[in-house]
């Protein structure tokens, strides 16, 4: 997560409020939008609680979510 967050934040310059520099979720300021970095392992429990997608079989961890205000 250190090195993603590293990546977005510093190499391309995408605002973020956290200070720590590895949260668990890290929310990033986009035009319009927020981009979000969420651990590949937690995406998969977060898909299926009780039996999570292997990790390398299939599964490669890019979700679209869209959220109403």
């Amino acid at each position: 997560m250190g090195r993603s967050v590293a990546f977005y934040r510093d190499g391309l310059g995408f605002g973020t409020d956290y200070a720590e520099e590895s949260p668990r979720v890290r929310f990033f300021d986009m035009p319009g939008t927020k981009f979000e970095l969420y651990p590949l392992e937690r995406l998969a429990e977060d898909i299926c609680p009780s039996d999570p997608p292997a990790i390398g079989e299939g599964f490669g961890g890019i979700t679209l979510t869209f959220a109403f205000r």
